[in-house]
């Protein structure tokens, strides 16, 4: 068996999950799993109705857990069912998350 090239060498590295517990605010529960100099990652539980407007100054993801939500910005409205993923350009002026049923989300942030 040959060495592996000094050019494609690399160390591999898994962020550790912070022990974080959920933490209540005005529109549900938000709890940190990752930060990063380079990324943020949450998770977000929030209730039918409820109108929550991520930051929109990086790029996001958001990924639906449970429930159904719509994202909304710029006019484009965007339904999502779980297990379902959307990307949010950092161009977006705003963006809203508008739960239709209580949802679960993940958020990141990079």
């Amino acid at each position: 068996m040959s060495a592996i090239p000094a050019s494609i060498a690399f160390d591999d590295f898994e962020p550790s999950l912070l022990p974080a517990a959920w933490k209540a605010n005005d529109a549900g529960k938000v709890r940190s799993l990752v930060r990063h100099s380079c990324s943020m990652f949450e998770a977000r539980e929030v209730g039918a109705g409820c109108k929550r407007g991520p930051r929109a100054v990086q790029l996001q993801i958001i990924g639906l857990l449970e429930g159904q939500a719509k994202l909304c910005g710029d006019e484009v409205t965007v339904d999502l069912a779980p297990g379902q993923f959307s990307l949010v350009p950092a161009s977006l002026a705003s963006v809203v998350v508008r739960a239709e049923t209580r949802v679960a989300f993940l958020r990141v942030e990079a």
